[in-house]
Order: C-alpha cells, then structure tokens, then sequence
C-alpha cells in the first residue's frame, strides 16, 4: 500500500509542478500582453502626428512640384525670348553687314572719282 500512496504522491507533484509552470507561464503572457497593450497605446497615439506630418509632406511635395512648372515655363519663356534676340542680333549682323558694303562701293566711288 505504500508503494500507491508513493505512485499517487508522486502523480500529485506532477500535477503540482504542472500547475505551477502553467502559472509562471501564464504570468510570463500576461507581463507580454501588458507590454503588448502599451506599444498599441502608444502606436495609437502616435498615428494622428504621422498623420499631420503626413499632410504636411503632401502639401510641401505639391509645392514643390508647382514651382517646378513655373521654372519650367519661366525656362520655355527665356527660350522663345533669347530665339527672338538671337534674331534681332542676326539682322542687326546683317544690316551692318550691307552697310559695311555701302560704305566700301562708296569709298571705292570716292576714290574712284579723286
């Protein structure tokens, strides 16, 4: 009879020793369940800033992105201007040109005549 109670204490310290890692083990859970709920709690909180920076960052890319189409038309404007000046300058070139031309027919008639 002894050897039952020995079977059936030691079946008890199992069953005892079993209990209690389910205990440190549910207490480990719950300690990470805690951690667990701050960081959500704290990623809650943190989202309405994300998304204010969030906006802002839109709003500063749209900007940008607005300036760089008046650069771009600022640039296509001067294009079509220096277009128009090199013209003039081309005229002005050949005008000087032909005058240059006057001015030596009419030496050559000076000279000529002298």
């Amino acid at each position: 009879m002894d050897a039952g109670r020995d079977t059936r204490g030691s079946k008890i310290s199992g069953v005892i020793k079993t209990v209690e890692e389910i205990r440190i083990q549910l207490e480990d859970l719950e300690r990470k369940r805690e951690e667990m709920g701050a960081t959500i709690e704290s990623a809650v909180r943190l989202i309405p800033s994300l998304e204010e920076e969030k906006s802002r960052l839109q709003e500063d890319v749209e900007r940008s992105r607005g300036k760089i189409a008046r650069v771009d038309s600022l640039i296509r404007n001067l294009e079509i201007k220096e277009g128009r000046i090199q013209e003039d300058i081309r005229l002005g070139e050949d005008q000087i040109s032909r005058i240059d031309n006057q001015m030596k027919v009419f030496s050559r008639m000076m000279n000529f005549e002298v």
